[in-house]
């Protein structure tokens, strides 16, 4: 597991734990061989990595005393938070993974339960205005079950497996931030048979893309869905447990592999709906490496959408697909493909312009869709606030009437009081008189 990720200034930090010097860092530039600087040397090969709204890296980690640790940021004056304790190994806390929304720092990971001994996904938020208490989102089959998480207009998107007695489920789960509320899953799979593996993307398009892999017979297919559908295309089957990931980039989407030390590939048309025969990818090694892939800058997303990507080390990150395809300086140390970039655009543009000017009509019309939900967010915002100030104006409204009403109650009490008190005299002065 190593963490890839790209800064502002086009330079590649890469996170990786060696085993005699623990968590460490290498800034990548022009240069292919950085020196290594260390994070943690207490650090064990469990962690995560993540970016905040002001482009600082955080760093969470599992140490030799079983404590989760969040580094707050790496380059700068690091300070660490312990965020779980777990010294016992009662809980076994393990698949982590971090992401940012609103400068709300989410931490989800596998644990035990303490009283069934069942593995579940447990959902962390971490905040200085606000904390929850971890909660599951569900029993997986064994510690270290795959999920995918993605993120888009302050949503989470998690994609997992879970067990119920006998059945699998591949099931949905969004998490909207604006409310710190999880909206009901949705189940996309059922099966008897297990799943061990699943991914997925949200296409700039807006259509959510799936990936799921399902042991059957000793073989293990890969299943692709679109958009919450329970129609699913049968993409690849082979004899090996495989991992799968999707990579976009340039209107490209992509599938790729390791299979046995192979790294294969298969590419969709059609908005999903076709693909192409899986082949060898042109990148080949005998040590292949899984990086999870950050790119924070906004622009970027247009084009560039991925969290996994298979790759290599010689001696610099080398991703697969992205290094054949780099249009646009993904590796500082490589030179850009521009003969590609200007020959695809010229392609686009010459063979139909008719079509080019729809999507950059359709590309106006979601920017602008996108700009109406914001306002009606801001207005949906709004219109709870006053809610919430209107009924607190209600009680205090009501708390005002009681205090007036006992006032009234008072003030009666205190003149019939009087009026007893006055009857009273008059008759004592009537009796002297007689």
């Amino acid at each position: 597991m190593v963490y890839l990720i790209r800064n502002e200034d086009n330079t590649l930090c890469l996170i990786d734990h060696i085993s005699r010097n623990g968590l460490c860092y290498r800034i990548f530039t022009e240069n292919p061989n950085p020196r290594t600087i260390s994070i943690a040397n207490n650090s064990l090969d469990e962690y995560t990595a993540t970016i905040d709204e002001q482009q600082n890296i955080h760093v969470i980690y599992k140490n030799t005393k079983q404590q989760i640790i969040h580094i707050k940021s790496l380059f700068s004056n690091i300070q660490e938070d312990i965020i779980l304790d777990d010294r016992k190994k009662q809980y076994q806390i393990c698949n982590l993974y971090a992401c940012f929304v609103k400068n709300e720092l989410h931490l989800f990971y596998n644990a035990l339960h303490p009283k069934t001994n069942k593995s579940e996904l447990i959902h962390h938020c971490i905040s200085s205005s606000h904390q929850s208490v971890p909660h599951a989102l569900g029993t997986v089959p064994i510690l270290g079950t795959s999920y995918s998480c993605y993120v888009h207009q302050n949503k989470i998107y998690i994609l997992s497996i879970f067990k119920k007695e006998q059945q699998y489920f591949l099931q949905l789960h969004i998490y909207d931030s604006s409310i710190q509320e999880w909206q009901p899953p949705k189940i996309l799979i059922q099966s008897s048979f297990p799943l061990i593996h699943c991914h997925l993307l949200l296409h700039p398009s807006g259509s959510i893309y799936i990936l799921y892999v399902q042991e059957k017979y000793g073989q293990y297919q890969l299943y692709s869905l679109q958009n919450q559908n329970t129609h699913t295309q049968l993409l690849y089957s082979c004899a090996y447990a495989i991992k799968p990931f999707f990579i976009y980039y340039r209107e490209g989407l992509w599938v790729h592999w390791l299979e046995q030390n192979t790294c294969k590939m298969i590419l969709f048309f059609n908005e999903g709906k076709a693909f192409s025969t899986p082949q060898k990818t042109s990148l080949q090694d005998s040590s292949f490496t899984l990086f999870h892939y950050i790119h924070p800058l906004q622009h970027l997303k247009k084009w560039l959408r991925c969290n996994e990507v298979y790759g290599v080390f010689s001696p610099h990150p080398i991703c697969c697909i992205l290094a054949q395809l780099d249009m646009d300086h993904l590796h500082p140390y490589i030179a850009p493909n521009k003969e590609l970039k200007l020959y695809l655009s010229q392609y686009t543009f010459t063979n139909n312009p008719k079509a080019n000017l729809e999507n950059e009509e359709f590309k106006n019309i979601k920017d602008e869709n996108e700009q109406l939900k914001e306002m009606q967010e801001n207005i949906t915002k709004q219109y709870n606030e006053l809610y919430h100030f209107a009924k607190q104006l209600q009680q205090e409204g009501r708390k005002w009437r009681d205090r007036y009403y006992a006032s009234q109650q008072t003030q009666q009490m205190e003149l019939r009081k009087e009026k007893i008190q006055e009857n009273k005299k008059n008759k004592t002065e009537k009796i002297k008189e007689k």
